[in-house]
């Protein structure tokens, strides 16, 4: 670009400049090359040209990010560094002062490539993983240093092959042993592993009756997971589960891609709710019998604020869990359960008036292998039974501990002798359901506590 200012010499003033003339001559500067290499570590002379005047030459060089050693007033300076070097030359002609710029870029020669080998991810089966450099350089004449954003290098950086141990952003940087001729490469490594999680825990109110647990906010990993709340033993997808009882939880999350997982510890605290009653629908019973209501509860009685039975015709006591009944006529009751929280539940029984069928139900039994009484059997005149279609006996918190289906009364061998599961069952109060089928193909229900000696 070129330039011209015209200067007015008054008397006895100094002279003065003003851009509104045009310079006598063509006033332009050289150049060979508008863009040269600098081969990493050297020095390089740029050359430029200008008009031949008898006039001197003001001669700048200046620079961005580059670097004049020497010459930076003369046509032909001397750098080291990239950069773009901008000069500008200028001279009077006939008291017209004549200017003119222009621009060198200086850039790195071709260098050797350079790139990494690396896995994809870092996850619990592979927790540690190499970069490598690989390039077709004597490394003899190089140095190298990695650095990383967020990841973790466990091996010396400077070597061209290093170990690490956690996703992030990588940089290897290549140089000359000067420090000269920089390449960058970077990388991405993820990790595919559960770094942590996060749960919410609701406890149960009267609306919802069992408390929940469930895992919010998984940090790593694949995105693909199944979830425990028994240490691992059993996994299910979705990611909310019913606490049964307050206690020590291990709560696991399983990355299914890679069966990578994380656990953890907790103790869930809380005050259950009165969830349901359990109690016999339909019973039949002879007039006169004496009955107690087999009413169990998921609370145990300090959590238990109210217990009302009604109507009041014939029971022992209306606040209590298991009244006697002294069985009078047909009678329907109910009995409504308020816990500590303030939360009801309800339950009913039909109470009738029995047919005889000359059957006869023990209420205690003692298995004691002292061959009385050692089984809880039920006895009946054949001539009115035909068979018991089935028997269930369950424990006071309503588990199902004996069960026998379409066999003959009075038979020991089909009679439940006090064991589950190979294990001799506690001294206690059991409820049983006997489904009995009469000769003339009708069936009656039986049912009723049972206390077990020992």
């Amino acid at each position: 670009m070129q330039h011209s200012q015209t200067i007015f010499c008054l008397l006895f003033l100094h002279c003065a400049c003003i851009i509104d003339a045009q310079c006598p001559i063509l006033f332009e500067i050289g150049l060979v090359h508008t863009t040269v290499n600098l081969e990493c570590g050297d020095t390089l002379q740029l050359r430029v040209t200008a008009p031949a005047t008898d006039s001197t030459l003001q001669i700048n060089w200046t620079t961005n990010v580059g670097n004049i050693i020497a010459g930076e007033q003369t046509l032909a300076p001397t750098v080291n560094a990239l950069g773009a070097y901008k000069v500008e030359v200028s001279t009077t002609i006939d008291n017209v002062v004549c200017i003119d710029e222009k621009q060198i870029l200086v850039e790195s020669r071709i260098r050797e490539p350079l790139n990494i080998v690396f896995p994809e991810s870092i996850n619990c089966n592979q927790p540690e993983v190499l970069l490598e450099a690989i390039d077709n350089v004597n490394r003899a004449e190089y140095l190298y240093k990695w650095t990383t954003t967020l990841g973790n290098i466990v091996s010396d950086p400077n070597m061209s092959t290093v170990t690490i141990n956690s996703g992030g952003i990588y940089n290897l940087q290549r140089t000359d042993l000067m420090g000269n001729c920089p390449v960058n490469v970077p990388v991405v490594v993820f990790e595919e592993r559960i770094a942590n999680f996060y749960f919410d825990f609701l406890p149960p109110d009267c609306e919802q009756t069992r408390a929940i647990i469930s895992f919010t906010n998984i940090i790593g990993g694949s995105g693909t997971f199944t979830y425990s709340i028994d240490g691992g033993t059993t996994f299910k997808e979705e990611p909310d589960f019913f606490i049964p009882i307050e206690g020590n939880y291990s709560l696991v999350v399983k990355d299914e891609s890679n069966n990578c997982v994380l656990a953890k510890d907790t103790m869930l605290a809380f005050i259950p709710i009165v969830q349901e009653l359990s109690l016999l629908k339909e019973i039949s019973l002879k007039k006169g019998a004496t009955y107690q209501f087999p009413l169990n509860m998921n609370l145990p009685d300090f959590l238990i604020e109210e217990i009302q039975w009604s109507p009041t015709v014939g029971l022992s006591c209306t606040d209590c869990p298991n009244p006697f009944l002294t069985v009078s006529q047909n009678q329907s009751y109910q009995v409504i359960v308020r816990d500590i929280n303030g939360c009801e539940a309800e339950a009913s029984i039909e109470v009738l008036i029995a047919k005889s069928t000359d059957t006869y139900i023990p209420t205690i039994f003692s298995p004691n292998l002292d061959g009385r009484n050692d089984r809880f059997i039920i006895h009946a005149n054949t001539k009115k039974v035909s068979k018991i279609q089935e028997l269930l006996i369950f424990d006071r918190y309503g588990s199902l501990v004996f069960e026998n289906n379409d066999f003959l009364p009075n038979n020991p061998a089909k009679g439940w002798d006090g064991r589950f599961k190979n294990q001799d069952m506690p001294t206690g109060i059991y409820a049983f359901f006997a489904q009995i089928e009469l000769v003339d193909g009708t069936t009656k229900l039986f049912s009723g506590p049972i206390t077990l000696v020992r």
